[in-house]
């Protein structure tokens, strides 16, 4: 881990005393002119960072041989760096070839230049050394170099200072565990240090007091493990919506053209650890790798506001305007033809396009469930509870008017009849010996009634055809309980007919009328359509309980219905449909979607729908007709 970054020496070995102090007053108060080779090793040995510039008094070999004393004198590869400017190499600059490896050589020259142009070269290796100090690369993981790199190129795409310093806080805030990171720009205009918020507004405070400005004037990194212990803490600048207890970390951000552009200040709560010389370093490389974005969005925003009040063409397109011709002179030049002929394009689009809407019809149809009904269908349903018995008869038997169909569970039915008959003859014996007994007489009348409701009571229970026909489906089976009201088989008569009862929406009642056509499309058996006429058209609109109650029993919960609907009927003039080239006999019960076409309108009227006050009446008039 690196210390404190130390100073830069800069040291001049191999100049007259005349021509070095000459030097020397063009170069920073730091530099040092030694007299000899000894003098500058002894320095050498004990500074972190150093320039050396060996002059005339050391050419060539001497200097080389300098550089390998040079070379053992340092301490620590990671916390020391020499460069060094040879300015009399002589014209074999090949022998300087392994310490040019070495990258220690700033600059070599065969022969001295003036010292203008030495104090230049001086002061490009201590910022070569100043760079290497803030972000040395081999200390930096290849995946963090990258992320940051990266993170670099996003706010490089920002043209506002304010996006950069808030993305540059927020990438911070990912990579420093601290509990708060901004970036405060420093407006030399009003010398103020802002930042923006979390609502993207920009908070102002005095560039004059406090520890941010104190880094901001001084150019020095803060690290404080408590904000209100130092003297030079200001409460309404320095605390960024923390504690005056807070950690706090302030890292300037240097600038090419100013000191100091930016600093960033990253704060902790008290009970967490104070920040590390590597948290420090960390924001020392990022300040260095960030901070010329502040700056260069600082000078677009600048030159952008300058340029506002400046006209609205440039100076060589006005010059250019003045000098040419009159053809050169249109701001706009429109071809004659080319305009005409995009005009009759359009034309002819239009005409096609009213054309096409015009002849093109829209219709809208009522559609629903519907369902293919026998004509003459009896449902034969159980009179009383009980257990079936004996099942009389079989699907597709024929049936007479009285028919006896199933036997129910009767025993006690039976035995209570032959206990009435008993009684009965015993009383028509007794009213024979006594015919004049009117007791007697009561007492038979009597048992002939209850004989008679045993009867009834027992023919009850045989269930028996209410009409000829056919038996199309049996619901029962021996030992099966029937509630009364169950269906127990369904009769159809002896020739039935078929057709279709089809619920339609109940909005479409004043629209549907017989004579219509209408399409039918079985379930199962897609774009196989049957084209009929309604026949009949139910006068009220049915609520869905109540058309499910008119509905046949067995069938009803199959059909959903949802809303207010009417019943329409359609005669079907075949026994038989055809799908997909085979031939299918239609089946009592058998489910299918119905379409009425209710209304037909142009494709003009549908886009346009203003246009129904002009033509919507004789349409109308005209649907009517149809």
């Amino acid at each position: 881990m690196k210390p404190d970054r130390p100073k830069t020496e800069i040291l001049l070995v191999g100049f007259e005393s005349t021509h070095g102090d000459s030097l020397r007053a063009r170069l920073p108060p730091r530099s040092l002119v030694t007299e000899t080779i000894d003098q500058a090793l002894n320095h050498l040995a004990e500074a972190s960072l150093a320039v050396v510039a060996l002059g005339p008094e050391l050419p060539g070999e001497t200097a080389l041989e300098f550089l390998h004393r040079a070379l053992a004198t340092r301490p620590d590869a990671e916390t020391t760096r020499h460069l060094y400017i040879v300015l009399a190499a002589g014209p074999e600059l090949a022998m300087f070839q392994a310490l040019i490896d070495h990258r220690i050589l700033h600059y070599l020259c065969t022969e001295p230049p003036d010292d203008a142009e030495i104090a230049v070269l001086v002061e490009s290796a201590c910022r070569a050394l100043e760079a290497w100090w803030l972000i040395p690369r081999e200390h930096l993981p290849p995946g963090l170099r990258q992320d940051l790199l990266r993170e670099a190129r996003q706010l490089a795409s920002m043209s506002s200072v304010a996006g950069i310093a808030k993305g540059m806080a927020e990438t911070l805030q990912r990579y420093v565990d601290a509990d708060r990171v901004v970036c405060r720009v420093f407006d030399e205009a009003t010398d103020t240090l802002w930042h923006p918020d979390r609502d993207n507004e920009e908070i102002h405070d005095s560039a004059a007091a406090g520890l941010t400005s104190f880094a901001l004037r001084s150019g020095m990194t803060l690290s404080l493990p408590r904000i209100d212990d130092d003297p030079r803490h200001d409460l309404e600048a320095d605390n960024l919506e923390g504690k005056p207890t807070d950690r706090y970390l302030a890292v300037p951000i240097p600038g090419r053209d100013a000191p100091t552009v930016a600093v960033l200040v990253a704060t902790r709560q008290a009970s967490r650890p104070e920040f590390s010389d590597a948290d420090q370093q960390f924001l020392e490389r990022f300040a260095h790798i960030f901070g010329p974005l502040i700056e260069q969005a600082a000078q677009h925003e600048a030159l952008t506001a300058a340029s506002q009040h400046e006209q609205v063409f440039r100076r060589q397109a006005l010059e250019h305007h003045a000098r040419g011709t009159d053809a050169e002179r249109d701001l706009l030049r429109i071809s004659p033809a080319w305009l005409s002929r995009t005009y009759q394009l359009l034309l002819a689009l239009l005409v096609v396009f009213l054309l096409f809407t015009s002849l093109t019809t829209f219709h809208e149809y009522a559609s629903g469930v519907a369902m293919v009904r026998a004509d003459g269908h009896t449902d034969v349903t159980a009179r009383v509870s009980g257990t079936a018995l004996e099942i009389a008869v079989s699907v597709g038997d024929r049936v007479q008017s009285g028919q006896l169909l199933a036997t129910f569970y009767s025993a006690q039915e039976a035995a209570e009849l032959a206990r009435m008959r008993s009684e009965f003859e015993a009383g028509v014996l007794e009213r024979l010996r006594q015919p004049s007994d009117t007791a007697s007489e009561r007492a038979l009348a009597a048992i002939r009634a209850q004989k008679i409701v045993a009867e009834k009571r027992l023919e009850e229970r045989m269930l028996r055809a209410p009409r000829d026909g056919i038996v199309s489906d049996l619901r029962i089976r021996p030992g099966q309980l029937v509630n009364p009201g169950e269906v127990v088989l369904s009769l159809t008569g002896t020739n039935p007919t078929l057709s279709i009862l089809a619920l339609l929406p109940g909005q479409y009642r004043p629209q549907i009328r017989p004579g219509m056509p209408l399409r039918l499309e079985l379930t199962g058996y897609p774009y196989a359509y049957q084209h009929l006429i309604v026949s009949t058209v139910g006068e009220d609109v049915l609520g869905p309980r109540e058309a499910r109650r008119l509905l046949d029993p067995g069938i009803a919960d199959a059909v959903a219905v949802r809303g207010p609907v009417i019943f329409v009927e359609a005669e079907l003039t075949q026994e038989s449909f055809e799908s997909d080239g085979q031939l299918f006999t239609y089946h009592d019960g058998m489910l299918a979607t119905a379409e009425v076409r209710v209304r037909s309108e142009p494709m003009l009227l549908t886009l346009i729908p203003g246009l129904r006050a002009l033509f919507g009446k004789n349409h109308a008039e005209s649907e009517n007709a149809s």
